[in-house]
């Protein structure tokens, strides 16, 4: 990031690829929507884009990364609720079936999670689905790593009581 705030675009380029796939795969699950996603990851990396000659180097790049990428994905949020995209009952002819299933999964994961209070979806988003560690975490949630840990905890406790609620019906 220091070399792209510098103005080498081939810096911000390497930084696009690198983190691209985690930051869409983030709004996605946090818009809910693959097209929503895409969108508000778009807007990430344009706004780290215009404030890039601002940067400076303080913790990890990822935390500064994410935090962005949290206040928009609740920016887009706020703006428009996402609308969660609908499965297919059926594989279309050339679809893997397991591929379909897994989708369906996704999705079924996705609306349990959104059932979670908005600081525990928050918490095991960034653990998971973004990857980032506890101290990157605490950094983007501006909250101590014990008040993260125990986030991602109760959120997967309540999580696993969502869903096997569902599995018992």
């Amino acid at each position: 990031m220091q070399l792209a705030a510098a103005g080498i675009d081939d810096a911000f380029a390497q930084l696009v690829r690198r983190y691209s796939g985690q930051v869409r795969g983030y709004c996605t699950r946090r818009c809910g929507g693959t097209a929503a996603g895409d969108d508000v990851a778009q807007e990430v990396f344009v706004e780290l884009w215009r404030t890039r000659a601002r940067f400076e180097p303080r913790g990890k790049f990822r935390a500064y990364l994410f935090t962005i990428a949290q206040t928009r994905a609740l920016n887009a949020i706020t703006r428009r609720p996402c609308e969660v995209e609908l499965a297919h009952d059926l594989p279309l002819p050339g679809q893997d079936v397991d591929e379909v299933l897994r989708a369906e999964r996704l999705r079924w994961l996705h609306q349990k999670l959104s059932l979670l209070p908005r600081q525990m979806q928050e918490a095991v988003l960034l653990r998971f689905s973004a990857g980032l560690d506890y101290a990157e975490m605490s950094e983007v949630l501006k909250r101590s790593q014990s008040t993260v840990r125990s986030r991602v905890f109760h959120g997967l406790m309540r999580l696993r009581q969502l869903l096997g609620k569902e599995g018992d019906q």
